[in-house]
């Protein structure tokens, strides 16, 4: 069962002037494209801390699953050097787990847990059937997470807003086909494109299943060019084929298969590319997609592999002062983005799923509308109702209503 609950909020967040989002110079639009690759998706940090100081910009900025994470919050105006402070200071290791604080938990539930050493996500669903969990993980803590690291922002009605305009990609896991998002609640969208199938429960927008889009698109050139890039910088960090000596277990022949998947859909977009596109490839061995501890090591790799084709970027660099007025342009996009830790809560719409009534859910919440709240606020108030153990997952957004004050 799933819960979500949509906080309404007075404030108008996007008003960028038309002639401010626009490309006003003459060079050509240059786009990042980002694949995905878990913890070793921090290379992508230091790939753009080495094109920052090389002075190239960054028109466009598209990503799957680790890169639209990375994409999503360069193109909310983060530096290079923000991006890799923001990384490394959140507990990626606690996003792949859902476990509740003791202080959080009910009496019933601390003897629960006291008296049985193994816990599970099995269970009965609204029908009276056994239920079995769509991931190994809910996403519960994965979405506090990205909710926490994208300052909670409300739904945005077009990426193209953003300082840079942006695009993920996600699987449908009906169709098996590729889905951009463009649009939406930035958080959402950056945990459709990273829950990996099997390990964190699949994300719904718009009602649509969706997963991690390295399966179909792990490098999306093609949504890069459809938005219009004229040059297209893309970084490889998939992993290849594993040896007949790896193949020691049943895990390791999924990751054979996702491996597979995942290269494939790469080679596609590397057949994309034209000769004025460069694709970077950091070195990322030893480095698995659940290391997070060595994520400082794959920024540095990053940047190494990107100084290494500093002669090949070079005719992208701006001058100095050319590079300044782009700088410009972008800060003064992200300082509209108006991310106060409190909100006016206007109304709380419960979208119930369980059979639980309204008003336990809304006690157990604690978020009164009428008043501001702050982030923590609302998280703590998430992890109260996911602490009575009747949910897979609780969820929540932030949106405007058009035409409030």
């Amino acid at each position: 069962m799933r819960i979500y609950f949509f906080c309404f909020v007075f404030s108008l967040l996007f008003s960028f002037p038309h002639q401010l989002l626009a490309h006003t110079t003459e060079r050509p639009k240059i786009a990042l494209v980002l694949s995905g690759g878990g913890a070793k998706g921090a290379a992508h940090v230091g790939v753009i801390q080495a094109l920052e100081k090389q002075r190239i910009p960054i028109d466009i900025v598209t990503g799957t699953s680790m890169g639209a994470y990375v994409a999503g919050m360069y193109a909310l105006g983060l530096s290079g050097d923000e991006l890799e402070q923001q990384l490394l200071s959140l507990d990626w290791n606690q996003g792949y787990q859902d476990k509740v604080g003791r202080d959080e938990l009910s009496l019933r539930r601390k003897r629960q847990n006291d008296e049985f050493l193994l816990h599970t996500d099995i269970g009965i669903n609204k029908d009276w059937q056994l239920s079995l969990p769509a991931g190994f993980y809910q996403g519960q803590s994965m979405g506090a997470l990205l909710r926490k690291s994208t300052l909670n922002l409300p739904g945005i009605p077009n990426f193209d807003d953003l300082p840079i305009p942006f695009r993920a990609v996600a699987t449908n896991m009906e169709t098996v086909t590729p889905v951009v998002l463009k649009q939406g609640h930035l958080a959402t969208v950056m945990q459709a494109s990273m829950s990996i199938p099997g390990v964190l429960q699949p994300v719904e927008i718009d009602n649509q299943l969706l997963a991690d889009g390295g399966i179909v698109n792990n490098m999306p050139v093609d949504v890069a060019k459809d938005m219009g890039a004229d040059i297209v910088i893309a970084v490889d960090i998939g992993d290849g084929l594993l040896t007949r000596e790896q193949l020691d277990g049943a895990l390791a022949m999924v990751t054979q298969l996702t491996n597979y998947l995942t290269r494939s859909s790469t080679e596609r977009q590397v057949a994309l590319m034209s000769n004025q596109d460069t694709l970077i490839s950091p070195s990322i061995d030893g480095i698995g997609v659940s290391d997070f501890d060595l994520m400082p090591q794959a920024i540095i790799r990053g940047a190494q592999a990107t100084q290494a084709l500093a002669s090949r970027l070079e005719n992208l660099s701006l001058s100095k002062e050319d590079y300044a007025a782009y700088q410009a342009q972008k800060k003064g996009r992200k300082q509209q983005l108006q991310r106060s830790d409190a909100v006016y809560l206007d109304k709380i719409q419960v979208v119930n799923h369980s059979k639980l009534s309204e008003k336990v859910i809304r006690d157990a919440l604690g978020v009164i509308p009428g008043r501001f709240h702050h982030t923590d606020e609302l998280e703590q108030g998430v992890r109260r109702l996911y602490a009575l153990d009747a949910f897979e997952r609780v969820s929540y957004r932030i949106e405007e209503q058009a035409g409030e004050q």
